[in-house]
This record gives C-alpha cells, sequence and structure tokens, in this order.
C-alpha cells in the first residue's frame, strides 16, 4: 500500500491525468466490494489491480530516481 502510494505522489507530478484514472479506478473497486448484498472476504480481490498498478508506478519512480547521477 505505501509503494502504491509514492507511486501516486512521484506519478501525480510527470503526468496529472494518472492519478485521477488512478483514483476513479480505486473508488469504483471499493464500491464493487461494498455493493453485494452477502460479504464475502475474496470480494477484496478486486482491489488487487489499483494496488499493483500504483506499485508499478512507485517501483518505477524509484528505478529512475536511483539512475539520476548526482550533481
Amino acid at each position: 500500500m505505501l509503494l502504491s502510494l509514492l507511486g501516486l505522489i512521484l506519478t501525480a507530478r510527470k503526468k496529472p491525468r494518472a492519478w485521477i484514472l488512478w483514483s476513479a479506478l480505486l473508488a469504483a473497486a471499493q464500491i464493487e466490494v461494498s455493493l453485494p448484498g452477502k460479504f464475502h472476504w475474496h470480494y477484496y480481490q478486486i482491489l488487487l489491480p489499483p494496488l499493483v498498478i500504483g506499485s508499478g508506478w512507485g517501483l518505477a519512480a524509484l528505478f529512475s530516481f536511483a539512475r539520476q547521477p548526482a550533481e
């Protein structure tokens, strides 16, 4: 979760619309989890795609930060 937030923060500076789309995806996933009448624990698997996308952004930002030469 922390890696997803890091990716969101670092990506928001380069691509301002990306965080809006990611938050809409996360909100839609949360709504999908809470909609059914009877709750089952496996519904939380719907939250995995937004978390994986955010984590990928975070890893990419960390690797690009690590590759920058020191001034």
